[in-house]
């Protein structure tokens, strides 16, 4: 199922309403299928998205993505010096064969 947004909602401010556990749980409760469930497509389309103006969408949209592009960062800087470490305890105690 594709789903875009309408003229008056900003498209990221969507994908993170229907990023939310509350809408994940409400298409897991309401799947249909035993071998292959899926989400019962009119419960996905009457989905209640909040109607703030335009302007909010985008501004709660960009504040968001910053959080998460800061997440990503503090990941990398975490993977780094994860990585640091390991080489100096490499270094300081060398596996003995």
């Amino acid at each position: 199922m594709v789903i875009r947004a309408k003229k008056n909602i900003e498209p990221k401010f969507l994908y993170y309403v229907l990023s939310e556990d509350k809408f994940f749980d409400l298409v897991t409760v309401t799947a249909k299928g035993t071998k292959m469930p899926r989400g019962d497509k009119q419960v996905i389309m009457n989905y209640s998205v909040p109607d703030f103006p335009l302007d909010t969408q985008k501004k709660i949209a960009a504040m968001l993505s910053a959080l998460d592009d800061k997440i990503e960062l503090n990941n990398v800087i975490n993977k780094n010096l994860e990585e640091q470490a390991q080489a100096i305890y490499e270094k300081m105690f060398p596996a003995i064969i």
